[in-house]
């Protein structure tokens, strides 16, 4: 494990890259919230939350806006492999989600694959996530 990326991440922001025009939106609006840890026992979890949610946000929404999921995780030079056992999507459970990393002053950049994503179908793209330590 690379002792750099052990610990809790705060979410600074989470853009979709969308491969068809390079145009980036905002997937959980302009200020979503989340946390990232990776633990030194080879365990990852990550939730992430849509900015705007209410308690009168009707459960489709509240479904739509956010993300969770957690596994054992290996890493590999620039990217760590989370083998999924549980997460908020029935889909993701059993699957390899590989995220690319690198860490620039201080923040820790994450970029998923090239994949699609439910919400905007037929449209590959990249997730682009940065985060910042979390101060103990």
């Amino acid at each position: 494990m690379s002792d750099a990326l052990i610990g809790s991440w705060r979410l600074v922001s989470f853009k979709r890259e969308f491969s068809d025009t390079g145009e980036l939106i905002d997937v959980m609006g302009a200020d979503p919230s989340g946390v990232i840890t990776l633990g030194t026992d080879g365990r990852m979890s990550a939730v992430i939350a849509a900015s705007g949610r209410t308690a009168e946000t009707t459960p489709a929404e509240l479904f739509a806006s956010f993300m969770a999921y957690s596994g054992r995780y290996t890493l590999h030079e620039d990217r760590f492999i989370t083998d999924v056992d549980v997460a908020w999507h029935p889909a993701w459970v059993g699957s390899q989600q590989v995220r690319y990393f690198e860490l620039r002053h201080g923040e820790l950049h994450i970029t998923t694959a090239e994949q699609l994503h439910p919400a905007f179908p037929g449209r590959l793209g990249r997730a682009r996530l940065v985060w910042r330590r979390e101060s103990g």
